[in-house]
């Protein structure tokens, strides 16, 4: 579904065969804007190092689900559901990634320097959502938008201050 007006429990607050939308984002994360589950997902590592893995280019599927959240962008991969992307709005980091939507607006894409979130790590990351149908992409790439534009005006408030 991509309707953030779905019950709570319709989500199971744990990952089984395919990325879900972990309870906490409903409780400690404000007010839900959009998610999405058991996305199809593809994850692509360019010229990525890490202290465990060197790769000039990998590809990877999975599933993914996001949570976007008054307060959070919350992106979790896996039947594991690691936390690929957590991060408040106010956040320098949000504003580094680079979101577009592919495939005649059915696939939202992020992009950015893999050490943003996790300093050991060199190169380029990119998660590509491929959600069903038109309207889910557009939507949570709206509201992605509203929510960095709102972040960046209440910086400069800030700092006029």
């Amino acid at each position: 579904m991509s309707d953030s007006s779905k019950p709570k429990q319709a989500f199971s607050g744990c990952c089984r065969a395919a990325a879900t939308v972990p309870d906490e984002a409903f409780t400690s994360h404000g007010s839900m804007l959009f998610s999405n589950e058991a996305i199809p997902t593809t994850i692509i590592k360019r010229n990525f190092r890490s202290p465990t893995q060197n790769s000039s280019y990998k590809s990877s599927t999975t599933t993914s689900a996001i949570a976007v959240t008054t307060q959070r962008l919350l992106v979790y991969v896996g039947s594991r559901c690691s936390k690929f992307v957590d991060a408040p709005w106010s956040e320098s980091r949000l504003r580094k990634i680079q979101f577009e939507l592919q495939s005649n607006d059915t696939h939202l894409s992020m992009q950015w320097d893999a050490s943003l979130f996790v300093p050991e790590w060199s190169g380029t990351l990119q998660i590509i959502l491929k959600f069903e149908g038109h309207d889910a992409a557009k939507k949570c790439m709206s509201i992605i938008e509203e929510r960095l534009a709102a972040a960046r005006d209440e910086e400069a408030l800030e700092m006029e201050a």
